[in-house]
């Protein structure tokens, strides 16, 4: 019997719950006896106290538990309908309080792939903290799912190619659904030597994927944009990339390559960092 591998869907709030949801089920079609662990962190108010304040409010603790419970409800309704159309899937529920940080590591660990919603202009100071929290500190690949986006079969994946050990990382944990995409393209933004593409495509190939790598000039745009638009005109379902080969903090205030895909992206995005 195989083992199950376990895909953990951070539902930190109801914005892109339904779109995440929805991508694990496609993502666990590439896992053999996948189950999914949904985990729906209830934020404790008084833990969202800033160091300036001294005291929370009963009236303000009461009425910002009322809103996570509300939140939560919410959510676990989204939960039980995407769970009930999908009967054949093991599917796990953890309704649990506590902070972003601590559950969000907590629960990786028996996981293989996390999915969460990507950071859009309406997300919440909490649930932004439960991203970071996945893409930062957990050692584990992370889907991150625009809100709106349709979830749809993986068919042509984008690998977005850099010479270093972050996207070798990316691109074996990503192995599983590379195997069985019909299409896979790699590519190199800016400038590349001859036997680096070589390399690239090697790499690939020794994992079971036949996609030869090819360079492509900026034209003019960011890395991070030129991938998008390479993904926009394959079609791609995902784009495969390392995330974050500096300081995060540096990265996150100044921009790079990562933060300008999660900001602009339409497609689901699979990071290792």
């Amino acid at each position: 019997m195989k083992e199950a591998r376990s895909i953990l869907v951070v539902l930190a709030e109801r914005l892109g719950a339904e779109a995440a949801l929805q991508h694990a089920a496609i993502a666990a079609q590439g896992l053999p006896d996948a189950v999914i662990t949904t985990l729906h962190i209830r934020v404790d108010p008084r833990t969202t106290i800033m160091p300036t304040e001294e005291v929370m409010s009963e009236r303000t603790e009461r009425e910002m538990s009322q809103e996570a419970a509300a939140e939560g409800a919410a959510i676990r309704v989204i939960f039980d309908t995407w769970a009930g159309q999908l009967p054949s899937l093991v599917t796990n529920w953890e309704d649990l309080v506590g902070t972003e940080a601590g559950q969000v590591q907590q629960h990786a660990d028996a996981a293989v792939l996390l999915v969460m919603a990507a950071p859009a202009e309406q997300t919440r100071g909490y649930a932004l903290q439960a991203f970071h929290t996945a893409l930062f500190d957990v050692r584990k690949p992370l889907l991150a799912v625009p809100a709106t986006h349709q979830a749809a079969k993986i068919d042509r994946i984008l690998v977005g190619w850099q010479d270093n050990e972050t996207t070798r990382r990316a691109i074996e944990a990503a192995a599983p659904w590379l195997r069985q995409a019909a299409t896979v393209d790699v590519v190199r933004v800016g400038e590349a030597d001859p036997g680096e593409l070589a390399a690239a495509g090697q790499f690939l190939m020794d994992i079971g994927v036949r996609a030869p790598a090819r360079a492509v000039a900026e034209n003019g745009l960011s890395d991070g944009e030129r991938l998008l638009a390479e993904a926009a005109a394959m079609k791609a379902d995902w784009l495969v990339m390392g995330a974050y080969r500096h300081n995060r903090i540096v990265e996150w205030a100044l921009g790079g390559v990562t933060r300008t895909v999660l900001r602009e992206a339409r497609l689901p995005l699979f990071l290792v960092h």
